[in-house]
């Protein structure tokens, strides 16, 4: 699919989508259609985005929805891309900040499944590292200090070995060792 045609049927999706439930089933019928005609996950990575900056903005109720919309368009894509895990590890950070610990727990234990899968027999990776820390986030939301610290001291190697010591992900989990 060409990145113009992509753009346009993104656009098309962003008014549909805003029309309600029964529109929200005429976009589901769409995705399915371009699920045959071949959906890139390039469309899953700009939903990735707008949750991001939603986070930013404090709109966590629109960055779930952005990540859910994410995720329906990566499980229907033909290409796989990683940003599929970002997206996962983030859904369970705002599931968490939503104060939605069990949703946030089963989230985090599809991300690491999923992350592990994706390792192809490298020993670690950022995304493994990235799954790591939000699972043990979690894990400290639950109370459950010597399984976070675990967690997190092995989030922490695999984020120092692939995205280095100063990277956003490596400091927000020596923060939270550093919490616990």
């Amino acid at each position: 699919m060409s990145p113009i045609f992509s753009s346009a049927v993104y656009g098309v999706l962003q008014v549909v989508r805003k029309g309600g439930p029964q529109i929200k089933l005429v976009v589901n019928d769409i995705c399915g259609e371009l699920q045959l005609i071949g959906i890139t996950a390039t469309l899953g990575t700009h939903d990735t985005e707008l949750a991001q900056l939603a986070v930013a903005r404090g709109q966590l109720e629109k960055a779930r929805q952005h990540l859910h919309d994410a995720l329906s368009i990566f499980s229907g894509a033909h290409d796989r891309n990683p940003n599929e895990l970002r997206a996962m590890a983030l859904l369970t950070e705002v599931d968490l900040s939503l104060g939605d610990t069990l949703t946030a727990s089963a989230d985090a234990a599809v991300v690491v499944e999923r992350a592990r899968a994706a390792l192809s027999g490298f020993p670690g990776s950022v995304w493994m590292g990235r799954a790591l820390q939000v699972q043990g986030e979690v894990l400290r939301a639950q109370r459950k200090t010597d399984a976070a610290k675990a967690t997190l001291g092995h989030a922490l190697e695999m984020l120092i070995q692939s995205a280095g010591k100063n990277a956003p992900w490596t400091q927000q989990t020596q923060a939270a060792l550093a919490s616990l």
